[in-house]
């Protein structure tokens, strides 16, 4: 035939014929429902956008074969920064004050002579007392200002959960409940 034979031939080679095969491309998951394939790679997106083009359907090619994009929440980052910046001024604070702690600390034992390397005066073993007992207050600090952190960044969380499960549903009900009231105030 001469239509065929003037026409435009397209051709697609691949070099491993196993790259469809399940073992390559789709991983079964077990789950209570059964079992679920899911992609490792995208070999079969490929196939399907091969198969498509030689069909003349280039439609939907570039919406299929689009991989998945990056999209942070930048609010939601901004926010958390903010929340950790809040708290990391306390947080240098008090990691300061550890450290002043522990070099006062080791300049004690380092006082010490040689014949009194076991043996510390009643100042110094006092000293030593109302360091590690800041040190300990000073550590509980800080693990108190990580749990607020955390505990800023859980609450951030849940509300956007909130607004997103609760309140845009509800605005939509109430934006469609005020629609009807108005048409069937015009009938």
């Amino acid at each position: 035939s001469k239509a065929l034979s003037e026409g435009k031939g397209n051709v697609m080679l691949f070099a491993d014929s196993d790259f469809l095969a399940d073992d390559f491309c789709v991983r079964m998951m077990r789950t209570p429902f059964g079992a679920i394939p899911q992609l490792i790679n995208e070999n079969l997106t490929l196939f399907s956008n091969v198969i498509e083009q030689f069909a003349g359907r280039e439609e939907l090619i570039g919406v299929r074969s689009r991989g998945a994009s990056d999209r942070p929440f930048t609010v939601v980052n901004e926010l958390e920064a903010e929340a950790t910046k809040k708290w990391q001024a306390r947080e240098a604070a008090f990691q300061e004050e550890l450290q002043q702690t522990q070099q006062r600390l080791s300049a004690l034992q380092r006082e010490k002579k040689d014949g009194e390397r076991f043996i510390l005066s009643k100042e110094q073993q006092d000293e030593i007392v109302k360091l590690r007992k800041a040190q300990a207050d000073t550590r509980k600090q800080l693990k108190n200002v990580r749990k607020e952190l955390t505990a800023d960044i859980d609450s951030l969380g849940l509300r956007l959960k909130i607004i997103n499960i609760a309140l845009v549903p509800v605005l939509v009900v109430l934006f469609g409940l005020l629609r009807g009231y108005l048409r069937r105030k015009r009938a």
